[in-house]
């Protein structure tokens, strides 16, 4: 484990965003989305400010309750975890794992709500345990790639890199359709130091970050759109985002994988990063070679903790079985 130096943080006073703030909006307005924007934030903000002992239950009817209604993610997630854990999950095992998965994204939202409550500029040391290599340590200041997982919070981990030392932090996202939502959604997670760019289009402005001594953090574990390459995940081929392969080839810039596990402790992070991918070491590799690296890393972050990974997703469809 490598103690972070907290001399080497840096905040907005120490550097200039290479990239202009940009909109990571939704499309679907009007009084309706306005309305539904209101409910959910009412509801993530009372469920937030719950103690623990009511706040727990209700998590968990609320996931039984999306098992039970959303039957797409829920058959998915079956097919998801059959995969990855294999056949020898009993029924009521893998059952029990597709809850967990609803537990884990809602639990994730309403930490999120509650972020600015719990975690402040001056306690947040106390939230965090770093597992940091030397090789991921001296990437600070300097342009890189974040490759992570959708595993433990990883909204925590776009907000907790800024403040470890690794600034500017340019994430890409998918924003929420609801268009006010998407709107807040982004002030939230720029309100703690990093910043948006759109799912689509984002990846334009990677060289800008890089090259402005920033880390660009992708979240590449989903099935890729558009154009992407075939690659094997948990042993089947799937469609892959082939953006990390491109970017390490194209700008000659380190890609580092790791994740941000939950703990035992309410609101307490585990902060991983000891992968370390160097340009001049894989430039040889074709970027499906790449992607086949990557998704072996990102495999064995996810079995560290399957209980915190977004298992809800039709990772497969598309690609051959």
């Amino acid at each position: 484990m490598v103690e972070t130096d907290t001399n080497s943080e840096r905040d907005d006073r120490d550097f200039e965003w290479p990239v202009p703030w940009t909109p990571v909006e939704g499309t679907r307005g009007g009084v309706f989305a306005w309305m539904e924007h209101l409910a959910l934030r009412a509801a993530m903000t009372s469920m937030a400010r719950l103690p623990g002992f009511l706040l727990t239950p209700m998590i968990g009817g609320l996931a039984r309750l999306g098992r039970l209604v959303d039957k797409k993610h829920t058959s998915d997630a079956r097919k998801f975890i059959r995969q990855a854990l294999g056949d020898k999950l009993t029924q009521a095992e893998l059952d029990e794992a597709v809850l967990q998965a609803y537990r884990h994204l809602i639990g994730i939202t309403i930490r999120t709500e509650a972020w600015g409550r719990k975690i402040s500029e001056d306690n947040w040391r106390e939230h965090v345990t770093v597992e940091f290599s030397p090789e991921f340590e001296a990437l600070k200041g300097k342009g890189s790639i974040l490759v992570t997982p959708h595993l433990g919070d990883w909204e925590a981990a776009a907000a907790l890199m800024p403040k470890l030392g690794y600034s500017p932090v340019y994430a890409i996202a998918k924003p929420p359709k609801n268009l006010p939502l998407s709107r807040h959604v982004q002030r939230s997670r720029e309100a703690r130091g990093v910043r948006m760019l759109p799912r689509r289009g984002g990846i334009q402005y990677a060289a800008q970050v890089v090259r402005g001594g920033g880390l660009l953090c992708l979240l590449i574990d989903q099935r890729g759109r558009g154009r992407n390459v075939l690659a094997p995940f948990f042993g089947r081929p799937s469609l892959c985002d082939r953006s990390a392969g491109v970017l390490l080839k194209r700008l000659k810039v380190p890609i580092s994988i790791g994740a941000v596990y939950l703990t035992d402790k309410p609101y307490h992070f585990r902060v991983h990063a000891k992968t370390v991918l160097e340009p001049a070491e894989f430039a040889s590799q074709s970027v499906e070679e790449l992607i086949t690296l990557i998704n072996g890393e990102l495999e064995g972050l996810i079995l560290q903790a399957p209980e915190q990974y977004f298992w809800l997703h039709d990772r497969y469809r598309g690609a051959p079985e």
